[in-house]
């Protein structure tokens, strides 16, 4: 078993630095554009700092308030974040409670400080005068966030790669189909490796499955991602939604969490899905395949139980993180809410932030029920 660090001090660490909404603005030259990266300065509680920035996102970018990529000249500790040069200003359009890749996130990371997710802080925006209004700042993944050692010649990163398709779907970029990130594939294409991989999960025999994918993957990391995305019912997070790492040579690759506002009682096209549809992990071939051994299921269900009785999946213990969240930013989501209003086509029922709020926590309570009969001994 693995151990944990006491609920308390997982608790502190989660909210240190991240209990106010901080203001930050973007002045740019002719303003800010799709994919394209622009000069801007920004000021941050105060403090300048430079940065190039674009608008982002895929579907998103339908909605009519954008999310932003952000990448300072220089390492820095934004907003109290840990140090890092690469931000994503996450819109939260569909989701009016701001709370649920945040929410993901810091569960990820208390159920075991290995696990990588991107830390988050609240801020209200302006670009070039204009408020835009509440954001979640998140760090973006990258080589510094997980801990990627530069020398080693096996380490890699890529961005929701098509790991875990039958058939790979058609690549946003035609010349990185992968999404490798890091090294920059023009310098070193470490495609290769996720090829193996994918090789181990759809071509390679079940004796050898069971005998080698505990040294291709971190087995703990896979089960705590399985478990998050069993307790949250994310289903847009079984092929995708995710970043595949490997830290060094001598380490197993690793899942860090990207993109989990499909949760918590919504589907991600933002209907409302109080379990009438459960995320099919059996679509996941890695999740399918692993589960298909009796090792892996027991290290499931021990998990489940150790953080269970850690009091760190608890309906009380979630609960207590929404809170914290909803003193910081409850009255920037309100003003948020009168700047872009959510009703119609883009989100399904309009509801507010306390009534969304309502839906977390019934979910949350009904789902922990039905896991805790899953996933029993």
């Amino acid at each position: 078993m693995k151990r944990l660090l006491p609920l308390l001090l997982l608790v502190l660490f989660s909210a240190c630095n991240h209990d106010r909404v901080h203001r930050l603005s973007i002045a740019t030259d002719g303003g800010l554009v799709w994919d394209d990266d622009r000069a801007a300065t920004v000021v941050v509680d105060g403090d300048t700092l430079y940065a190039e920035a674009h608008l982002r996102g895929g579907f998103s970018r339908n909605y009519p308030k954008h999310s932003i990529s952000l990448k300072t000249d220089a390492a820095t500790a934004l907003c109290g974040l840990p140090e890092g040069r690469n931000y994503v200003l996450n819109a939260s359009y569909v989701d009016r409670t701001f709370l649920r890749h945040k929410l993901s996130f810091d569960l990820f990371r208390a159920m075991d400080p290995d696990n990588r997710a991107p830390q988050c802080a609240y801020v209200w925006l302006a670009i070039d005068g204009e408020e835009w209004g509440l954001y979640v700042l998140m760090q973006k993944p990258d080589r510094r966030m997980l801990d990627v050692v530069r020398a080693d010649s096996t380490s890699a990163v890529f961005k929701e790669p098509p790991l875990l398709y039958p058939v790979p779907p058609a690549p946003q970029d035609s010349l990185n189909p992968l999404n490798q990130k890091y090294p920059k594939l023009k310098k070193d294409d470490r495609t290769a490796q996720h090829e193996a991989l994918r090789s181990l999960l759809f071509e390679a025999d079940d004796s050898t499955f069971a005998a080698t994918v505990g040294q291709h993957f971190d087995l703990d990391n896979i089960a705590d991602w399985q478990l998050l995305v069993m307790l949250t019912n994310n289903s847009d997070g079984l092929r995708k939604g995710f970043y595949l790492y490997k830290a060094s040579d001598s380490t197993p690759w690793r899942i860090a969490l990207w993109d989990y506002d499909h949760s918590f009682g919504r589907d991600g096209d933002g209907e409302y899905n109080m379990l009438d549809r459960i995320a099919p992990c059996d679509s996941s071939v890695l999740f399918r395949r692993l589960m298909q051994l009796p090792s892996y299921r027991g290290l499931l269900v021990d998990r489940w139980q150790q953080l269970r009785q850690a009091g760190i999946i608890t309906p009380d213990a979630i609960d207590r993180r929404i809170n914290q969240d909803l003193r910081t930013m409850r009255r920037d989501a309100c003003r948020d809410a009168e700047l872009w209003p959510t009703a119609g086509l883009e989100y399904l029922d309009g509801t507010t932030i306390d009534a969304e709020v309502d839906i977390m926590r019934q979910f949350t309570r009904k789902n922990i029920q039905r896991l805790d009969s899953l996933l029993s001994r």
